[in-house]
Formats: structure tokens, C-alpha cells, sequence
């Protein structure tokens, strides 16, 4: 069985660039966790999480989210199912600015 794709959910730097600055944060956990619920993934309600990192389970998707000092900057997305996913990434993207980064090639879309 071959690996989930990978995707990272993060926030464009301003005026597009993604440079050595810091990465702007997508917002606090719970910010990043309702925008997630409005596309139907939230928590499983068993309350793990993957080194300390809240876990979130949607429509072909399971993400990871990553918190420093409250803020979540940038979101670890596996795609399980891409024919479901796919659609659902790329309206949450455009609702909320945010870009999918494929870690593998290094392309930003969305």
C-alpha cells in the first residue's frame, strides 16, 4: 500500500512570497480548528493526538496541526481519498487565503 499524499495548509507571506521570514500563522488553534469544522472535519472525539498535535478527520483527509505560542502556521494534511479531498482543500483555501504546499515538489496551489 503506497503512502497518503501529503499536503501542508499554510498562509501566502504577504505579496505572495514565500521567503526566510517567519510564517504567518494561520490563526490560534481554535480559529484553525472552526475553519476546519465549517467543511466538515473536527476531531474524532477520542482525544489523541500525534505528538501532542490535535488531530482532525474529514472527507478523505486526516490533519495534523502543529501549535506554537496559540497559533497554528501551517496545517499537515494526509489525503486518504483525492477524488473527495481534492474539492474540499481547495474551497477551505479560498474561503480563508490560505495555499496548499505539495512538500514533494515544492508547488503552491490554491
Amino acid at each position: 500500500m503506497s503512502r497518503p499524499r501529503q499536503i501542508v495548509i499554510q498562509l501566502a507571506a504577504p505579496g505572495g512570497a514565500w521567503g526566510d521570514g517567519p510564517l504567518p500563522a494561520l490563526g490560534s488553534l481554535a480559529d484553525v480548528t472552526d475553519a476546519f469544522a465549517q467543511f466538515n472535519t473536527a476531531p474524532d472525539g477520542s482525544g489523541r493526538t500525534s505528538g501532542g498535535m490535535p488531530i482532525l478527520h474529514g472527507p478523505g483527509i486526516v490533519v495534523e496541526l502543529p501549535v506554537n505560542d496559540g497559533k497554528v502556521h501551517q496545517a499537515l494534511v494526509s489525503v486518504k481519498d483525492g477524488d473527495v479531498a481534492f474539492s474540499v482543500l481547495w474551497r477551505l483555501c479560498r474561503k480563508f487565503g490560505w495555499k496548499m504546499l505539495d512538500p514533494d515538489s515544492g508547488r503552491t496551489f490554491g
